[in-house]
């Protein structure tokens, strides 16, 4: 009887394959790179949609935009920065592995139903909820563990997250009855939260202690 229980060390070295190494090295780096081709692909979609006059649903590529495009990037930054800056463990690659392909898959159903189907927009807008969940999880794990110098600064951007996520809830539960707000609820997110999100990261960066494992990003 063959005891192969050897841990399989073996791994492609093709050239992708060492190019996607090191774009999913880090929460920061992958979440970026499916900002950006997401980013790419709604601009595209938009010239299109002007260039051959189709109707598209303007709402729900907000929607997308703020809770996916915009989301990717600063879930990016806070999970790779915060355990650096705070001497943290870094965050499981499973966890935000999860939180990629969540809300990737959630940004090409809403891309493709933008144009096709409304139906299709809004399953990929309820997929954003299990991948924002994931993601504020993981941000909660590191609030609880860091020094009382940055938590009041961690609370406050936690607590614009939280009610970022549950205006998202409420646009959902308001286009299943038909209701005519959603509209507005991407572009109070874009406008009023996601400035103060961002200027709320820029105190934390400030008051990091900056003391301990340090992470290449």
């Amino acid at each position: 009887m063959c005891l192969a229980i050897a841990p399989n060390t073996q791994c492609s070295h093709n050239l992708f394959a060492r190019v996607w190494r090191r774009v999913a090295a880090t929460p920061l780096r992958l979440f970026s790179f499916g900002a950006i081709v997401h980013l790419l692909v709604g601009t595209t979609i938009l010239i299109y949609s002007h260039i051959t006059d189709t109707q598209i649903n303007t709402n729900v590529l907000l929607s997308g935009f703020s809770y996916g495009v915009l989301a990717l990037p600063v879930f990016g930054f806070l999970m790779t920065w915060l355990p650096r800056a705070c001497s943290l463990s870094p965050v499981h690659y499973g966890r935000y592995n999860s939180v990629y392909l969540l809300i990737m898959i959630s940004l090409i159903i809403i891309e493709y139903g933008s144009i096709y189907s409304h139906r299709w927009s809004d399953l990929g807008i309820l997929l954003l909820i299990p991948g924002w969940l994931i993601a504020m999880q993981g941000l909660w794990n590191l609030h609880i563990w860091m020094s009382s110098s940055v938590k009041d600064f961690s609370r406050v951007l936690l607590m614009l997250l939280f009610l970022n996520y549950a205006i998202l809830i409420f646009s959902i539960l308001a286009q299943s009855i038909d209701f005519s707000m959603p509209a507005i609820m991407p572009l109070l997110s874009i406008f009023l939260i996601w400035p103060i999100v961002l200027l709320i990261t820029v105190f934390l960066v400030i008051k990091a202690p900056y003391s301990g494992r340090k992470i290449t990003i």
